[in-house]
């Protein structure tokens, strides 16, 4: 990739300066400058991508950028880290706000899965990988907390829980399933119209009327969530399911700082919660000798072993940690490869 753009370019330069690469494609290929910037002319992704069609050189430097990305964020760290070919992070009980676990030294909760190189491959085991990962679960809490009715049977009964919101707000149903899904998440990560204008691609106008006739179709939903941040600017604080308190400074704050503390507190009772309850998973499955579990992200457990009864176990702990208004569900994948877990 660097040989083509260099051929593309008529000379070599440092293709990861702004400034010299402004200089080659302004100046230089004299193609016509989008966004200017305080050193000149601005060569982001936007502006890379709308410069495609016009010259090879612009889809060569976005292609060169992902894998040096790649490169420097993450093979060269990972290969520094392994040791005897393994690699050990550490784990941060306080490393966030709403109690879910981090990882850092290297930070393995966030290696990228969806690459045209997937780093998670390069994750071998002579056993197996097995992931257990729950079901939905900040949704299924929200059913729990706010015991809305429709929410809760749709678990009860095992239902596509984006197809029936999509049911109560769309005529086509499966054709907007996806926009229901962003728009049960959202909820949850408390997301505005604006917000959600932008993740479905609608406008705010449209974006407003779908949550409002959520609200309308959810009325406890809407209450519960409301509920929260009254509690929140009452108190001062936030409690997730097994009482576990964030706290905020509502008042020496500006307006802007309310709306987030808000949205803040909505989202740790969902995933603080979670966390709660994946918390007191692991603690009873490390209690069952040779568990082999290696890895936590967010919602899911990952495992490094051939005994798959004891997966079984481990499911069976996951789904019975603790007595939600709905059922818990596990779902469980395994591959050699940590990349081709589903």
């Amino acid at each position: 990739l660097t040989s083509s753009i260099y051929e593309l370019a008529g000379s070599e330069f440092n293709i990861n300066s702004t400034k010299q690469l402004s200089y080659i494609l302004f100046e230089v290929l004299k193609l016509p400058p989008k966004k200017k910037i305080k050193t000149g002319y601005s060569t982001d992704e936007k502006v890379l991508n709308s410069l495609k069609n016009l010259h090879p050189i612009a889809g060569k430097i976005l292609e060169y950028r992902k894998f040096e990305k790649m490169q420097s964020t993450y093979i060269k760290p990972l290969q520094e880290y392994a040791k005897d070919f393994k690699i050990y992070t550490t784990f941060l009980q306080t490393g966030t706000a709403t109690g879910r676990l981090a990882s850092k030294n290297p930070n393995l909760q966030n290696i990228p899965t969806s690459t045209d190189i997937n780093i998670r491959n390069a994750f071998v085991t002579d056993k197996l990988f097995v992931s257990l990962d729950y079901s939905q679960i900040e949704l299924r809490l929200l059913a729990h907390f706010s015991e809305d009715e429709h929410l809760i049977n749709a678990f009860l009964e095992d239902k596509d829980i984006h197809l029936e919101t999509a049911k109560k707000l769309f005529q086509n149903p499966e054709k907007f399933r996806n926009i229901a899904k962003s728009i049960n998440f959202g909820l949850i990560y408390g997301m505005g119209a604006k917000k959600l204008a932008e993740t479905i691609n609608v406008s705010t106008k449209e974006a407003k009327e779908f949550i409002e006739k959520y609200f309308q179709n959810f009325p406890t939903v809407k209450t519960f969530l409301e509920e929260i941040k009254l509690k929140a600017r009452e108190n001062g604080y936030v409690e997730t399911l097994l009482k576990r308190r964030r706290f905020f400074n509502f008042s020496s704050t500006n307006a802007r700082n309310i709306a987030n503390y808000e949205r803040e507190a909505v989202n740790t009772i969902f995933q603080g919660s979670a966390a709660d309850l994946i918390k007191l998973a692991m603690l009873e499955i490390s209690k069952i000798e040779n568990s082999g579990m290696i890895l936590q992200i967010h919602d899911e457990l990952i495992f490094d072993t051939a005994d798959l009864e004891n997966i079984k176990k481990f499911q069976t702990i996951m789904e019975n940690i603790f007595k939600l208004k709905v059922p818990l569900k596990v779902g469980i994948s395994k591959a050699k490869r940590w990349g081709e877990i589903k």
